[in-house]
Protein backbone atom coordinates (compact mmCIF):
# COMPACT_ATOMS: atom_id res chain seq x y z
CA UNK A 1 0.00 0.00 0.00
CA UNK A 2 0.92 3.61 -1.11
CA UNK A 3 -0.28 7.08 0.33
CA UNK A 4 0.95 9.60 -2.55
CA UNK A 5 0.18 13.45 -2.94
CA UNK A 6 -1.74 14.26 -5.91
CA UNK A 7 1.75 15.40 -7.15
CA UNK A 8 3.03 11.87 -6.46
CA UNK A 9 5.49 12.04 -4.14
CA UNK A 10 5.17 9.00 -1.89
CA UNK A 11 4.33 9.79 1.61
CA UNK A 12 3.54 6.82 2.84
CA UNK A 13 3.86 3.36 2.20
CA UNK A 14 3.26 -0.40 4.37
CA UNK A 15 3.00 -3.78 3.31
CA UNK A 16 0.43 -5.91 5.04
CA UNK A 17 0.44 -9.96 5.18
CA UNK A 18 -2.86 -11.33 4.73
CA UNK A 19 -4.19 -14.89 3.96
CA UNK A 20 -7.71 -14.33 4.44
CA UNK A 21 -10.55 -13.71 2.21
CA UNK A 22 -11.03 -10.14 4.00
CA UNK A 23 -8.48 -7.14 5.38
CA UNK A 24 -9.11 -4.50 7.51
CA UNK A 25 -6.76 -2.40 9.45
CA UNK A 26 -6.74 0.96 11.22
CA UNK A 27 -3.85 3.33 9.01
CA UNK A 28 -1.06 4.74 11.21
CA UNK A 29 -0.07 7.57 9.30
CA UNK A 30 2.30 9.81 10.52
CA UNK A 31 1.60 13.06 12.20
CA UNK A 32 3.39 15.46 10.12
CA UNK A 33 1.16 14.67 6.76
CA UNK A 34 -0.46 17.98 6.07
CA UNK A 35 -4.33 18.53 5.27
CA UNK A 36 -5.40 17.60 1.95
CA UNK A 37 -6.14 15.02 -0.78
CA UNK A 38 -4.21 11.50 -1.49
CA UNK A 39 -4.13 8.81 -3.31
CA UNK A 40 -4.11 5.46 -1.69
CA UNK A 41 -2.62 2.82 -4.07
CA UNK A 42 -3.87 -0.89 -2.65
CA UNK A 43 -2.51 -3.74 -4.69
CA UNK A 44 -3.43 -7.25 -4.09
CA UNK A 45 -1.85 -10.50 -5.55
CA UNK A 46 -0.89 -8.19 -8.82
CA UNK A 47 -4.64 -6.08 -9.01
CA UNK A 48 -4.38 -2.83 -8.20
CA UNK A 49 -6.75 -0.29 -7.16
CA UNK A 50 -6.90 3.48 -6.30
CA UNK A 51 -8.68 5.16 -3.59
CA UNK A 52 -9.02 8.98 -2.62
CA UNK A 53 -7.92 9.82 1.04
CA UNK A 54 -8.98 13.50 2.62
CA UNK A 55 -7.35 14.15 5.79
CA UNK A 56 -8.35 17.37 7.23
CA UNK A 57 -7.16 18.74 10.47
Amino acid sequence: MDVQDLFGKRVFAQEFGNSGEHFSTILQLPGDIASGVYLVNITVNGQSTVQRLSIIR
